[in-house]
């Protein structure tokens, strides 16, 4: 599932339904493993998978823009508070505290 969302991170198409079938399961069956796995909905998995990845690039001299839209979040907004609801600080914080490891 990982190598799915991210070769898929960006597309507009990428949804519950797309997981499905490019797993060939139905969506409930998609639900009960991964709820059983991970203890996470599809979409609370996909979200934390592309909040993980952002908290990587955001190391990279991407900007915050740059980094949200690259892990298919569509408003810079949205993708700053769900960040922070994730791991506790702003997304401009963890590009401080890459810049000063330099």
């Amino acid at each position: 599932m990982d190598q799915l969302i991210e070769d898929n991170m960006q597309s507009d198409n990428f949804d519950v339904n797309f997981i499905s079938r490019k797993m060939g399961m139905s969506t409930p069956i998609i639900y009960r493993k991964l709820r059983a796995i991970s203890n996470l909905s599809i979409n609370n998995y996909v979200k934390m998978y592309r909040l993980n990845r952002a908290k990587e690039l955001l190391r990279s001299s991407m900007n915050i823009s740059e980094v949200a839209y690259a892990v298919g979040f569509s408003e810079r907004k949205y993708f700053s508070r769900e960040f922070k609801k994730q791991f506790g600080y702003n997304p401009s914080e963890q590009v401080a505290d890459s810049s000063e490891d330099d």
